[in-house]
């Protein structure tokens, strides 16, 4: 199973991205449902290695992690199209953390520089014209500042690759919160 581990988005900035999303015409859109900050790709784990990692995540404390999204940028080969995370301490620090848990659970990493950002649109390699759409993003959005946030949970997904992108299913969260804690009106 493709597994990552990344922060959700709060409505308000999930909001903000879709109304940006709608002013951009590059590529696909990223479903709003599927906007997110991936903090560990752990690809292909086996189910055992799966209940290992949901173990050594249970406990998992997450700090409130401010969301300061500025700046769009083409990322992926030249085929992805994300706005920028601010990398601070706090949350260099919480990545590092996480990805020690899930090298604990047996995983094993593939080298990768940590590069916060939330994806926005994709396109298939080769596609002119959403290279050209990313191209007018870049100069109209490129110093784009998102209202902020914080983020205070994990949620382990599921990546399903299909021919018209990917779909995520969310398998766990952490700290593990009844929906009405998380949902509008949540305290």
């Amino acid at each position: 199973m493709r597994v990552f581990l990344a922060l959700p988005m709060p409505d308000a900035v999930r909001d903000g991205l879709v109304a940006l999303q709608g002013r951009i015409k590059a590529g696909r859109k990223v479903a709003p449902e599927h906007l997110h900050m991936t903090l560990v790709f752990a690809g292909e784990v086996p189910e055992a290695q799966l209940a290992e990692l949901d173990d050594q995540l249970q406990d998992l404390t997450v700090p409130a992690l401010p969301i300061r999204l500025r700046g769009l940028s083409v990322m992926g080969g030249g085929r992805v199209l994300s706005i920028q995370q601010r990398a601070d301490t706090g949350l260099i620090g919480f990545q590092a953390r996480l990805e020690r848990r899930v090298r604990d659970a047996g995983i094993r990493l593939q080298k990768r520089r940590f590069q916060p950002h939330v994806t926005i649109a994709r396109w298939r390699e080769g596609d002119v014209a959403a290279l050209e759409g990313a191209g007018r993003a870049l100069e109209r959005f490129g110093d784009v500042e998102m209202p902020g946030g914080t983020m205070d949970r994990v949620a382990m997904y599921r990546s399903e690759l299909r021919p018209e992108g990917a779909v995520y299913h969310e398998l766990a969260c952490y700290p593990d919160l009844p929906p009405w804690a998380v949902g509008p009106g949540a305290p």
